[in-house]
């Protein structure tokens, strides 16, 4: 799997607002889920992004990170595991407080779901390299992935090297043979991206 994650500053524009716009706005497509919401830790909720929108204006700051998966998830299933990752981040991390939207997204050949955050404290917001590394350890442990653009294209070949038959091959590949390719198109770009990420203590 690969993950991006980013922070937005209101003093540096309305990208908060806009990430819970385009949340919104994709949700009415039939290859996009509802956003759900947690607010302090609650039940996973059908409500929209108006929590996380009054936290966004109360303080200013808000993380939007990303999980893109090889392995084909249900909809709902996606956005569990992805609030499943951030519960857990945040209990190993000890945010509390946090307001967090979910939306997953099946409109290009990469299924990946959206996670918005804002918080009370904007010093909640931000994540340093070891919680990063936390972050990426839960994930791959939750969806079962290794993290990474090699080992995603990794596991894609040893699961069609696992196809019994051509039938099964096809199943495989077509939609995620794309994926993969798009990857391998992008491979520089992600290599550089991740570097960059590793690198920066507060990201």
């Amino acid at each position: 799997m690969i993950i991006k994650t980013m922070v937005a500053l209101r003093k540096n524009g309305i990208a908060g607002t806009k990430w819970a716009d385009y949340l919104q706005k994709k949700s009415k497509l039939s290859s996009c889920t509802p956003v759900y919401s947690v607010v302090q830790g609650k039940t996973l909720a059908d409500n929209g992004v108006i929590p996380y929108i009054n936290r966004w204006l109360e303080t200013g700051v808000a993380r939007h990170t990303i999980f893109s998966t090889l392995r084909y998830h249900k909809p709902k299933e996606m956005v569990l595991l992805a609030d499943t990752v951030v519960r857990r981040f945040n209990t190993m991390t000890g945010r509390y407080g946090m307001v967090n939207l979910y939306s997953a997204h099946y409109d290009t050949p990469f299924p990946h779901v959206h996670v918005l955050q804002a918080s009370s404290s904007s010093s909640q917001v931000y994540v340093n390299k070891q919680e990063l590394d936390y972050l990426y350890a839960i994930a791959s442990f939750v969806f079962d992935e290794p993290i990474g653009a090699k080992a995603y294209l990794r596991l894609f070949n040893e699961r069609m090297a696992r196809a019994k038959n051509p039938v099964e091959r096809m199943k495989i590949s077509g939609y995620e043979k794309e994926t993969i390719q798009k990857i391998k198109d992008m491979q520089g770009e992600i290599n550089k991206e991740l570097k960059t990420m590793a690198e920066h203590t507060i990201i």
